[in-house]
């Protein structure tokens, strides 16, 4: 078991809190690579295995996955630090929406996610699921286990599967679902608590 952090949108914060996403997907680094001969190379930074048939790809990278199941990965966001008069005490960008195209409040001093020590996060997540897949095989059912709602203007019912391709689009570039990434797609179980609080020992 190994603890890690892991950074989350406001969007994705909030479907955690609501308990809409027990799932996320991460690329890969660094991506299997097919050689002419048609076969691959799966790597790691310690080194890696060559010659993989394509269908042992997912399974073979799983060995190399920088996540494996039992790991506790405790949850980054934007964040304040407004302990003023506590020394550790925070405000979530999450819990301040606005309504869309306005910007974040601008009387908070919001904090990037990657400056969050561990300390201030409020969620835990145990992981118990991964596998290694390609970005496009998501099925519909994990696509709403993602937390996918978005609709970006494309009518009230669009499927949780679109939707998901609208966020990864959004979060990674117009190109980025077209490239159909290597992806470790976690599923975890949610705890609303500091990684180091009893409930998140106990998990």
């Amino acid at each position: 078991m190994t603890d890690r952090p892991i950074i989350f949108s406001a969007p994705m914060i909030r479907a955690l809190l609501d308990g809409r996403k027990t799932q996320t997907r991460r690329i890969l680094m660094p991506q299997p690579e097919q050689n002419s001969a048609g076969r691959w190379h799966v790597f790691n930074r310690f080194g890696g295995t060559v010659g993989v048939e394509p269908d042992d790809v997912g399974k073979v990278a799983l060995d190399y996955a920088p996540w494996q199941s039992g790991d506790r990965l405790w949850v980054r966001e934007s964040w304040a630090d407004t302990g003023w008069f506590d020394p550790k005490h925070a405000s979530y960008r999450a819990g301040h929406p606005e309504e869309r195209g306005k910007g974040p409040r601008v009387d908070m001093p919001w904090r990037s996610p990657i400056h969050m020590p561990r300390w201030a996060s409020r969620l835990t997540l145990i992981v118990e699921s991964l596998r290694v897949e390609r970005l496009q095989e998501i099925s519909e059912e994990d696509a709403r286990a993602e937390g996918a709602m978005l609709e970006y203007g494309e009518g009230a019912k669009i499927s949780k599967r679109r939707a998901f391709e609208l966020i990864w689009k959004h979060i990674n570039g117009e190109t980025s679902w077209a490239a159909n990434p290597w992806v470790a797609a976690i599923g975890f179980r949610v705890i609303k608590a500091n990684i180091d609080a009893p409930e998140a020992q106990a998990a």
